[in-house]
This record gives C-alpha cells, structure tokens and sequence, in this order.
C-alpha cells in the first residue's frame, strides 16, 4: 500500500502499512467510522426518530453520543487485535464526530469543498471519483463517498431532493445548483 497525502478532509486511506491488513481494515477511516456509526444508529433510534435528526436537537445530541461511542468502540476494537486506532490524537474526537455526522446527515466531504472559495465546480462521476473545477482547470479529488454506486445513487439524490430533480438509471446526469 502506498502511502498518500493527508488532506483535510481526513478521509483518506489509513497511513500506516501493515501487511496484515485486511480489505476492510485498509478503506477509509471516514467510510469505517460511518458504517458503525450508522449500524449503531439504526439499532437505537425508531424509524420516525431517525427522520427527525436533521430538525431535533434533542436528536443530534444523542446521534452525537452514539458517534462518540462509536469512535471508542472502533479503537479499543482495534487496540485488542494489535492494530492502530481509526482515531488518533492528531484530529480530536470531536472533528470526527462532526465529520461523521456531515457524512451521514449532510453532504459528508462534499462540504469541505463547498466552503473552498477558489472551487468553482464539483463533479462527482462515482463513489470515490470526484472532480473539482478551479481557476487551474478540473482537478480529481480522492474523495470516499460511498461503498458502492446504489449508496452514491442514494446520497446523490438524498442531496439533490430539495431540487424536485432525482438521479437514477434514466437519469444519470443531473445539474443542480446547491442552496
């Protein structure tokens, strides 16, 4: 595995080489701590309670405290098969929370690059290929949004509702201007 740049998105492939990696272990820390979370979500809140989490602070609270211990979970797992942490001290556990959260009830890593003033353009022509159009020209940005092409399809159009537009087999190619 080679090792890659840090970006400030943080969801870059794990830094350390160990050749006892599993596939599962070597994917994203964002997309690892995502899954979990999500897992833990779905096991504590009710259907109706998951729906109001973008609206309820009450809500977030606790998906916050769920995150946390998602987050702890992760690492001690870790910690017992001799493994590095998902989480280390370089980012506080409290930015992965919040990034967790963006992944989940938000645009995830999308948001960082919607907050970069010199990105004019965002393209996103699969689950981890991402282009951004600057003043330079298209860049490709190593970007994990997703497992595989039916959570993109999901996220994309879970983003793009407020539009009334969907994307879909008919409809791959879809131009929205985000609020």
């Amino acid at each position: 595995m080679t090792d890659r740049p840090h970006l400030p998105f943080g969801n870059v492939l794990v830094k350390h080489k160990d050749p006892d990696e599993t596939a599962a272990e070597k994917i994203s820390p964002l997309r690892v701590l995502s899954e979990a979370a999500l897992a833990r979500i779905r096991d504590t809140l009710s259907a109706s309670e998951m729906m109001k989490v973008r609206t309820s602070p009450e809500l977030q609270a606790r998906v916050a405290a769920i995150i946390r211990k998602s987050i702890d979970e992760e690492n001690i797992g870790r910690a017992s098969r001799g493994r590095m942490p998902v989480v280390d001290e370089s980012t506080p556990v409290e930015e992965w929370v919040e990034r967790v959260f963006a992944t989940l009830y938000g645009l995830g890593p999308i948001e960082d690059l919607l907050v970069d003033e010199s990105i004019e353009d965002i393209a996103v022509n699969g689950p981890s290929e991402v282009y951004v159009r600057t003043y330079g020209g298209w860049q490709f940005m190593p970007i994990d949004l997703a497992a595989d092409a039916e959570q993109l399809l999901w996220r994309v159009n879970q983003v793009i509702a407020f539009s009334g537009k969907q994307a879909g087999p008919l409809q791959p190619i879809v131009d929205v201007q985000l609020p």
